[in-house]
């Protein structure tokens, strides 16, 4: 190995760590705090209702005739000292599910339902 191969090695592995170094930085700068938005935003209990679904939950081989009946809910949340604004879909009860209505207030951990003012 001749003094052009060490330095083409050399080179070719700082490229290398640089390469990895960078891939590390993405994650923690990029993907890290998208995690953690997640994780905050369900922290959402309370908000207006934005969307209502009703999702079969047939799966596989054995089918049910069950339903899920989510409320998406539009709400606060805290995210490092700053408060934003994010979406969380919930599983009610057909009877919840059927009183309430796209721009009314729900509070899921009392199921308490503030009609919408009109």
């Amino acid at each position: 190995m001749d003094a052009l191969d060490v330095v083409k090695l050399i080179i070719s592995i700082v490229v290398g760590i640089s390469l990895i170094m960078t891939a590390v930085f993405v994650i923690k700068d990029v993907l890290v705090p998208i995690i953690q938005i997640g994780e905050a935003e369900s922290n959402i209990s309370a908000g207006e209702i934005v969307d209502k679904k009703i999702i079969n939950a047939r799966s596989g081989l054995f089918t049910s005739s069950d339903m899920d009946y989510r409320l998406v809910i539009e709400g606060e949340y805290e995210y490092k000292g700053k408060t934003i604004n994010g979406q969380k879909s919930i599983s009610v009860d057909k009877e919840t599910y059927l009183q309430v209505n796209i721009g009314d207030w729900f509070d899921s951990q009392t199921l308490q339902i503030t009609p919408k003012n009109n």
